[in-house]
């Protein structure tokens, strides 16, 4: 744990070793000077603490203090706080975290300067929090940082401490909760390091996987006017961000987060790309800029199916990456071709692409998440083929593909069965395409699976719309639309 001083003080102990007094000696003022002021007793233990690397030193010297003189003066609360720094530098965190509660405890109704930065009782509830977050009770580590908050208003730990309640609270799928105290540090504290994290948390959390449905599950909570009004509040963060804070990372951050919202969760391509665009104009040269450049290239097929614009740009990403040796980028540039050459359906080279960036992966670029994405669009290569030869009455030819897509997608069915992530898209794209190929008993099958194992998820709803399972079908879960035929 770092002990972050509001003041670094210097300090010169008294009795120490000889060498030591004769370097006191030596700084003694001139006779023209003001005499030096005698470190107090606090400082002395600091010292011993942190300058001697003596800990146990200053123990004894503050036990014996404490052990003197029982009246609660500002002076004592300080020697009790260096006790339980002490306590944590000696390794003997029990004894710290014990001393770092008596010191709040017995100093938190007393009449001291609160401004002061000799007022250390706001730093020892704040230690209190973080080692029980980290260490101990998670339960009481929250509490000990809302009182923090709550109880010390002054305090130069209470942002730190909101940053850390609001992380935790969305870890809690507290969102709204966390949003409120992030967007609380960042208006309260205009200026402080900790003021681009917390507006990109106040993004983050209004744009989160688990409130907006991101990701292959679809699985939100909230309806599509609400993540409307999600995504105007977000933007509004996001332009302060670009105004205050041009080229700090929780920028890049929260730009991309608007722009893979309106890409992958709303599904408004259109509006996607202005935000692309904005992303390589205001981090030129970055990683951000150049995965920009592959977002481009994909939301141009899916407005306009401009194949000619897409091809360059996915060059462009791929020539920084290797420029970079950057590559996972590289593996998400190939994998993006081949996305690109199967929407214009050149399904061989799709598939090689896939595979190639497969065989790349497991080398240079482990990423489990781009893995089993590529073996579903190896799967859907199959499968858009076949729909393609179905439209063109090859009839027999797009059952031959469907049965191939069937066999991918129960390949990796097997293998990530346990990804709640992945599995219930999988399950549905295994069911489709044995539904296509004419194997109904497999499909109905998959879907019944499907239904039973993940209930509430937008995937097993959309699976009652192409066969009758023999059961009510129920509401669908109120999240963001499934657009089938962008998903496949």
């Amino acid at each position: 744990m770092a002990f972050i001083r509001k003041h670094r003080l210097v300090m010169v102990p008294l009795g120490v070793a000889a060498v030591v007094v004769m370097g006191v000696l030596m700084l003694l003022p001139s006779k023209s000077e003001e005499p030096a002021a005698q470190p107090s007793l606090a400082e002395q233990v600091r010292w011993l603490t942190r300058e001697a690397d003596d800990p146990q030193a200053a123990i004894a010297l503050a036990q014996q203090y404490l052990a003197a003189d029982p009246t609660p003066t500002m002076e004592r609360q300080r020697v009790h706080y260096e006790l339980a720094v002490g306590y944590w530098f000696a390794e003997d965190h029990a004894a710290a975290l014990a001393t770092f509660r008596q010191v709040v405890a017995d100093y938190q109704n007393v009449e001291l300067d609160r401004t002061s930065a000799d007022f250390k009782v706001d730093d020892a509830q704040f230690f209190v929090g973080r080692f029980e977050l980290d260490h101990g009770d998670r339960a009481e580590g929250l509490e000990a940082l809302a009182q923090l908050i709550a109880g010390f208003p002054e305090s130069d730990r209470r942002p730190e401490a909101m940053h850390a309640l609001a992380c935790e609270l969305a870890i809690d799928g507290q969102f709204e909760q966390g949003r409120a105290l992030a967007l609380s540090l960042a208006t309260d504290y205009v200026g402080n390091p900790l003021e681009p994290q917390a507006f990109h948390y106040a993004v983050a959390y209004l744009l989160s996987p688990e409130a907006s449905g991101q990701g292959p599950t679809r699985q939100g909570t909230l309806n599509k006017q609400e993540q409307t009004g999600n995504l105007a509040e977000a933007k509004t963060y996001v332009e302060a961000l670009i105004s205050r804070h041009p080229n700090a990372p929780e920028t890049v951050m929260s730009v991309q987060q608007v722009m893979w919202h309106y890409a992958y969760v709303t599904f408004e391509y259109e509006e996607a790309e202005p935000w692309a665009r904005r992303i390589i104009e205001l981090f030129p040269g970055t990683r951000a800029a150049a995965e920009a450049h592959l977002d481009l290239a994909k939301l141009g097929v899916h407005v306009r199916e401009d194949f000619d614009a897409a091809y360059p740009l996915i060059d462009e990403a791929m020539a920084w990456a290797l420029g970079h040796e950057d590559w996972g980028l590289l593996a998400m540039a190939m994998h993006a071709r081949g996305q690109v050459l199967n929407r214009e359906q050149r399904f061989d080279e799709a598939r090689e692409a896939f595979l190639e960036t497969l065989a790349f992966v497991d080398e240079h670029a482990e990423a489990e998440w781009l893995r089993i994405e590529t073996k579903a669009d190896y799967a859907g290569a199959y499968f858009s083929e076949g729909e393609w030869l179905a439209a063109q009455d090859e009839t027999a030819a797009a059952q031959a593909n469907y049965v191939a897509a069937s066999q991918e997608y129960a390949a990796a069915v097997n293998r990530h069965a346990d990804d709640v992530g992945w599995a219930p898209y999988l399950k549905f794209r295994l069911g489709l395409s044995y539904l296509k190929a004419g194997d109904r008993a497999g499909a109905r099958q998959t879907f019944l699976r499907l239904v039973d194992e993940y209930p509430d998820n937008n995937w097993a709803w959309l699976a009652f719309s192409y066969m009758d399972l023999g059961r009510p079908r129920p509401e669908r879960p109120a999240a963001v639309r499934i657009d089938e035929e962008e998903n496949q």
